[in-house]
């Protein structure tokens, strides 16, 4: 009886993982696409508001990094308890970095669109190699936690 109460709970906990994920992934969307339109509307405004402008959009921009933080928090511990095993701390390091850089990864392509609309593909290589450091991660954490989804 034990063993199908475990088989249930391992089930939740895998189902939670999931959902975790897909949460970070639409907060960090969320957060690219606000970025976008904080950059729209402080550009267009009248020069007296900018100040006030700036000082808002710096605001929201630091609650959006904190919730997106927060949803990796999340992410981070559904997957460590939705696992079999106790994940060794390497692992856990591993996946912490991994969605820290996932968590941005929205982001990093917004800012490689941006760029390269605006100043063509003159300055594209540090986000290039923020990409490339996230799927790395996330390449590398992938076989430790595949089977806690």
């Amino acid at each position: 009886m034990a063993r199908g109460f475990r088989g249930v709970t391992t089930i939740v906990r895998r189902q939670e993982a999931r959902r975790s994920m897909l949460a970070l992934a639409g907060v960090a969307c969320a957060y690219a696409g606000m970025l976008v339109l904080m950059e729209a509307t402080t550009g267009a405004v009248a020069p007296p508001l900018v100040p006030v402008v700036s000082s808002i959009s710096l605001f929201v921009s630091i609650a959006g990094i904190a919730l997106v933080i927060a949803f990796e928090v999340r992410a981070y511990r559904a997957l460590t308890e939705a696992c079999d095993a106790e994940p060794q701390m390497g692992d856990k390091m591993l996946l912490g970095a991994a969605l820290w850089f996932l968590g941005g990864l929205p982001q990093a392509f917004v800012t490689l669109l941006r760029t390269v609309a605006i100043t063509g593909t003159l300055d594209i290589k540090q986000t290039l190699i923020q990409i490339g450091v996230t799927l790395t991660l996330a390449l590398l954490a992938w076989p430790r936690y595949r089977d806690c989804f």
